[in-house]
């Protein structure tokens, strides 16, 4: 963090962690994962640098339009244990926001409502043509199962498996898509949320992409305090 601070400036550092926190499991670009040194400064290097170097997490799902990623910003001081449930949710939240975003035939325009199905009886989704490929993140991670619509072929339903961790994880994810990310009580302090991680929605993020054009106008003063707030996260995750 500290070396992107020094190459990039804060204020961009500032708006691209912004802009992941306030809208978890943001959709990525084609160019973001291929940015390189032509485009030095950009939304798109910062964000392919925080993911490479492990800040940001961004797991890829796959389906009728390919692959894409959806960025999740970083949680601090969580035991191993709740480490699992956070990756089942953020894989739960990146597979709806592909159908948000990207569903070729149908697009989700309430995921909210996805999630309720998935943490209720009888835990299904579907049937639809994209699931089969959508959710195969899922799969993976033993949180349910696709199965053929007995009536439609070429269409799958998802059923998630209710176990105590996978329905934990379905209501975190839940909760990253209703108030953005689950900060309280994860080891984070006031300050450092404060400091890096300001409330807002996902349109206030977007409104906030033309400043990334402009200059840096943080004070040598606000530069120093946001360094030492970023030595500090390291010091809790070295102690982790």
């Amino acid at each position: 963090m500290y070396d992107l601070l020094k190459t990039h400036g804060a204020d961009h550092v500032y708006l691209a962690l912004k802009k992941i926190r306030d809208y978890p499991g943001l959709p990525l670009g084609n160019d973001v994962l291929r940015a390189g040194e032509s485009q030095q400064g950009s939304e798109s290097q910062i964000i392919a640098e925080l993911i490479r170097r492990g800040i940001i997490l961004a797991p890829d799902v796959k389906s009728l339009r390919g692959a894409k990623n959806f960025a999740f910003s970083p949680h601090i001081g969580l035991p191993l244990a709740e480490k699992v449930i956070l990756e089942k949710a953020m894989a739960v939240l990146a597979c709806i926001r592909y159908g948000q975003h990207f569903g070729l035939i149908t697009k989700i325009r309430f995921p909210e409502d996805i999630l309720d199905r998935l943490m209720n009886p009888p835990h299904r989704i579907g049937s639809h043509t994209e699931i089969k490929r959508q959710y195969a993140l899922l799969v993976g991670r033993g949180m349910g199962k696709v199965y053929p619509d007995k009536l439609k072929p070429d269409r799958f339903y998802f059923e998630t498996t209710p176990t105590p961790e996978n329905k934990k994880a379905v209501k975190l994810a839940k909760d990253l898509l209703k108030i953005g990310e689950v900060l309280e009580g994860k080891g984070v302090s006031k300050d450092l949320q404060n400091v890096l991680f300001y409330p807002g929605t996902y349109e206030e993020a977007l409104r906030t992409l033309p400043k990334l054009k402009n200059p840096s106008t943080v004070s040598p003063a606000t530069q120093e305090n946001i360094l030492n707030v970023i030595n500090d996260t390291m010091d809790k995750l070295r102690g982790a």
